[in-house]
């Protein structure tokens, strides 16, 4: 993994900046962070004696407890705002299925990939004729979110597809962007 520019000093400094009442936004701008990265550095700097860290029903690293994907979730947000996408804007996909569907993935994890695969080229092409091109003289970029559980740990398998907003000509250095999508229209897929 990448090691952090800053160092373990500047950031129990940003951290006990923001103990002694500063406001998260100005800590942020003044060491060129994005909010995410401090509550990261808050969560991860903890043992430095900075802040309060409480882990409540904790679950000793077995992967289902709040506090587990609550830090999960918090490391994969820094990491994809830092370091994966430019500053860009990005346009989410969400796809959800059906009941006996959400069985079957959960039962067979290739399934689910080679459908992943077809939703993302769907997408793909959608965006790049969209943009005047073809799959062939463009490219498009997308992170995909797999989603196993509801907020009831329900299963609920969905994808969060993010893409970045519009198309990138390999001629080109930079991507085009698309035009914004319509507030009128709403793209629903159904079942027969």
């Amino acid at each position: 993994m990448k090691r952090s520019k800053y160092s373990e000093e500047q950031i129990t400094y940003a951290l006990r900046q923001h103990e002694a009442g500063t406001a998260v936004a100005d800590i942020c701008r003044q060491i060129g962070v994005s909010e995410a990265t401090f509550y990261l550095w808050k969560t991860k700097y903890a043992h430095l004696g900075v802040g309060e860290h409480l882990v409540a029903l904790s679950c000793k690293r077995r992967g289902f407890c709040p506090s587990c994907g609550a830090r999960r979730m918090a490391e994969s947000a820094a990491l994809l705002v830092e370091e994966v996408f430019p500053e860009q804007p990005v346009r989410q996909w969400v796809l959800s299925f059906p009941y006996p569907l959400r069985f079957l993935f959960a039962s067979r994890p290739e399934v689910m990939a080679g459908v992943l695969g077809i939703v993302y080229r769907c997408i793909a092409t959608h965006l790049t004729k969209k943009a005047g091109f073809t799959r062939k003289t463009a490219q498009t970029s997308a992170v995909t979110l797999i989603q196993r559980f509801g907020s009831a740990l329900n299963l609920n398998v969905h994808f969060h597809m993010l893409f970045l907003d519009g198309v990138k000509p390999p001629a080109l250095r930079h991507r085009l962007r698309l035009p914004p999508p319509y507030s009128d229209r709403t793209y629903l897929a159904t079942a027969p």
